[in-house]
């Protein structure tokens, strides 16, 4: 299963209202992870709150968690 990060927090910390913005490599592709709490290691190695209010998951299918 392909997870993905999503936030609806824009990079100038302004809730933005166009929708998610996804987490991309340093190749502007979408990065996706193998389970959740893979994605969830990767946010927390890099200083970010895993359960932030404005963090979501969504696998491919469209699923959120």
């Amino acid at each position: 299963m392909a997870i993905s990060v999503y936030t609806y927090e824009c990079a100038d910390g302004v809730v933005g209202l166009n929708g998610k913005q996804w987490l991309l490599d340093e190749k502007n592709q979408l990065m996706l992870f193998n389970s959740i709490n893979e994605a969830r290691d990767f946010l927390s190695d890099n200083g970010v709150d895993p359960d932030g209010e404005y963090i979501g998951y969504e696998d491919e299918e469209g699923k959120e968690d």
